[in-house]
């Protein structure tokens, strides 16, 4: 027999504090972990990289310490929307942003609470999206069918196979990317360098237009179901676009934004925010489509310059690290148009940029093959979850057989 608890009864929900000033952060002591953290501390479990506070610091400020092993996501602000759950690897200090989840391991193991939380999905918690935010108490009151810790275990051990399975698949396709710049350094050399003694120009003179969008609630309009894609710097990764989470404007919005429609092999390049810098192309299949105020698009001139050499110059680190120079710091950090149209770049024959091109397309193509088997691998994943905790599978003989 399976027990229907509450969170509540088998886990101790807390909360964080208020982040302290930047003047008590230092390279000792224990890791303070924000909402925004997490992306990464679950990509690359990087705890020991974020900001320190020592323990006295701690303690004068009252913040809130939670031990290895407690899970965290995000209750509020828009990190709340994106279920990311994270378990921590090390004892840490958290923002009042986070909630904690501390399992009783009498009755749960840590590990099946959080692959129950990234299927339960804790954002369908939040009551009004527009000021996102998720309630300690409705957090308590989540309902969970518990089978018995060894049959948690079973279910467990399955998961993080998948998991794994997920994680090496993204190190190829990582380690691919990495051969193409190796290619383009290899061919052009350090594009801010220039020891092979390229001409150089500016973007501004290589482009036909460089412009930004806007967004539709200055302009008095709505998201719809249906309408334009409507790409945002959440859109824009570093050299492709995710549009698994597509918003869409009505037509006359798009109409009204006629500088900023998008056109295939247009360049797009992230102006806001700790994204600043990343840019991908955009393809027939994303279109039509237009954007908004936090990303330029870049249309260039493909007589002078091929759309794929271009970017993978913008990706390359040295780029970067001029993109990231230029950033004016604020509410949100930000570079301006200004800044692309006077960024600096090698501009070799167009004969030589055709060859680099076509041995990006070849291994172009051995990624997208990967990328393919990641997908069949998130499938299984998430096809995984839901025969876990749907609720049809616990009873305690198909569990044992899982």
């Amino acid at each position: 027999m399976v027990n229907k608890v509450l969170l509540k009864d088998i886990a101790t929900i807390a909360t964080g504090s208020t982040a302290p000033k930047d003047k008590y952060f230092s390279n000792n002591g224990l890791p303070f972990i924000r909402a925004g953290h997490l992306e990464t501390l679950i990509d690359k479990n990087n705890i020991n990289e974020l900001p320190k506070i020592d323990d006295e610091t701690g303690k004068q400020l009252k913040l809130k310490k939670v031990n290895k092993g407690t899970i965290l996501f995000a209750k509020s602000g828009m990190s709340s929307t994106k279920n990311r759950v994270y378990i921590c690897t090390e004892d840490a200090y958290i923002v009042n942003h986070l909630a904690a989840i501390i399992p009783d391991s009498r009755f749960i193991d840590n590990y099946f609470l959080k692959f129950f939380l990234e299927w339960f999905k804790p954002s369908r918690l939040i009551i009004d999206e527009s000021y996102p935010s998720i309630r300690t108490a409705d957090i308590g009151n989540i309902e969970i069918q518990l089978p018995s810790l060894e049959n948690q275990m079973k279910i467990v051990k399955i998961l993080n196979k998948a998991k794994l399975l997920i994680k090496t698949r993204k190190a190829q396709i990582e380690s691919l990317d990495q051969l193409t710049q190796s290619v383009f350094l290899e061919m052009f050399g350090d594009p801010v360098k220039n020891e092979k003694k390229w001409y150089k120009t500016q973007i501004g003179d290589i482009s036909e237009l460089i412009t930004k969008g806007e967004s539709p609630k200055w302009q008095g309009f709505s998201y719809v179901e249906n309408g334009i894609r409507f790409i945002t710097s959440e859109n824009v990764l570093m050299g492709k676009l995710n549009l698994t989470k597509d918003k869409y404007i009505p037509n006359e919005f798009h109409d009204k934004l006629k500088r900023s429609q998008l056109q295939e092999d247009d360049l797009l390049i992230n102006l806001v925010g700790a994204s600043i810098g990343r840019c991908a192309k955009i393809d027939e299949n994303a279109l039509p489509a237009n954007i908004n105020q936090a990303v330029a698009l870049i249309r260039i001139n493909k007589s002078k310059i091929l759309p794929d050499f271009l970017l993978y110059q913008l990706m390359n680190d040295k780029i970067q690290n001029q993109l990231a120079s230029s950033k004016v710091e604020g509410a949100r950090a930000n570079i301006s148009l200004k800044n692309i149209k006077e960024l600096q770049i090698i501009l070799p024959d167009i004969e030589i940029q055709k060859k680099f091109v076509g041995i990006i397309k070849e291994l172009k193509q051995d990624s997208l093959l990967l990328q393919e088997g990641l997908n069949n691998l998130y499938n299984l994943y998430n096809s995984i979850l839901g025969k876990a905790f749907n609720g049809d599978i616990f009873t305690e003989e198909k569990v044992s057989n899982f």
